[in-house]
């Protein structure tokens, strides 16, 4: 028998996949990252408890890993591991927040790890499933300092998140406007979106924000105007 079918043959029937954190499992079991943004991220994963392959065997084994059942990360694996650590559809401060991801910048490995995960999704079906999936994660940072699933949250600049968060209290506008991932995941804050959540409100409320300058009532027109 060659040697690399030997190889794949044993990874097949046994613990045989080692991975970053130390253990030897099923290649089912395994996951393997897909291009430098991924892997910028498996440290990130692998703290999560996500099983990622072992560095040294995936640079030079990839090719059998995935042909013996090693899988690419995928949204749902993402989901449970941030499920076993409660980060999912409720709001979360940065405290709250498992100890891995307290640091602005294992988030943003993070997001970008997912982002690119998204984007190496096959298929139209395929790529709406994984953002309906990530959506459920409390990954999206609002004005608040919170963290919350992506559903309730507003893209905007921030001249129009401070124009608007004061007159729409129930609005959620995002504190980080220029990532990627939520591009994907999160609405731009248009005109028609605007309109909406306005006549959602009571026309005394409004007219009493408007009276006390939240916000500037001709800043207001100039903004619907643009």
């Amino acid at each position: 028998m060659p040697v690399l079918a030997e190889v794949q043959d044993r990874l097949k029937s046994g613990s045989n996949v080692f991975t970053e954190s130390g253990k030897w499992l099923w290649p089912t079991k395994v996951r393997i990252p897909t291009g430098d943004e991924e892997e910028d991220a498996v440290p990130v994963l692998s703290d999560l408890g996500i099983e990622i392959v072992h560095h040294e065997i995936r640079r030079r084994y990839r090719n059998i890993l995935t042909s013996s059942g090693v899988q690419a990360i995928k949204a749902i694996d993402i989901l449970d591991a941030l499920q076993r650590h409660k980060v999912v559809t409720r709001p979360l401060s940065a405290t709250d927040l498992p100890k891995v991801l307290q640091s602005p910048e294992a988030r943003s490995l993070l997001w970008k790890g997912i982002n690119a995960m998204l984007e190496n999704a096959r298929g139209v079906r395929e790529q709406s499933d994984a953002r309906k999936t990530i959506s459920e994660c409390s990954l999206a940072p609002g004005l608040d300092g919170r963290f919350c699933h992506a559903a309730p949250f507003i893209k905007t600049d921030k001249q129009t998140s401070d124009l608007f968060s004061s007159l729409l209290a129930n609005a959620t506008f995002l504190s980080e406007t220029k990532v990627p991932l939520f591009d994907k995941l999160c609405p731009d804050f248009s005109a028609s979106l605007a309109l909406e959540e306005l006549t959602r409100l009571d026309a005394a409320i409004i007219e009493a924000a408007l009276r006390q300058g939240r916000p500037d009532s001709p800043t207001l027109l100039q903004w619907f105007r643009r």
